[in-house]
């Protein structure tokens, strides 16, 4: 997963063949998955609130 967009791999592999409708699906789930997860910096250390 990446750390960045949290998109999985197989979907970073098939985004240039995604459909407009599928891709909208993808961020929505990226959405929800930035929900339940705490960003870590580099050291992997949580992130502060600013």
């Amino acid at each position: 997963m990446c750390i960045g967009c949290l998109r999985t791999l197989q979907e970073i592999g098939a985004w240039r063949l995604m459909s407009a409708s599928d891709k909208k699906k993808v961020v929505a789930a990226c959405d929800e998955r930035a929900k339940t997860m705490t960003r870590r910096g580099k050291d992997r250390e949580p992130l502060l609130p600013t």
